[in-house]
């Protein structure tokens, strides 16, 4: 699970909400071989599914991830996550 505060040594860093999914969405394919839900994001970052919803197509209209609409677990990532 990651989570929105990460600590490097004393100081802390801040996640963008899109990198926070990202780096979720990777980990979750990397341990389980397939993508999680959006109710699985909302419940493992702490916010809710309209807030992902939003990140979600957003990273969709860059080119960063894509999915099919109504369907679980068809998330893929197109390329790396730069802020």
């Amino acid at each position: 699970r990651i989570t929105r505060h990460k600590f490097d040594g004393l100081r802390r860093k801040v996640m963008t909400t899109e990198k926070l999914i990202y780096l979720n969405i990777k980990r979750c394919i990397n341990q389980n071989g397939y993508a999680p839900t959006f109710r699985e994001l909302s419940e493992d970052i702490g916010i809710s599914i309209s807030t992902i919803h939003h990140h979600m197509r957003k990273m969709k209209e860059r080119g960063i991830i894509t999915y099919i609409d109504k369907m679980a677990r068809t998330t893929k990532i197109l390329e790396a996550y730069h802020e």
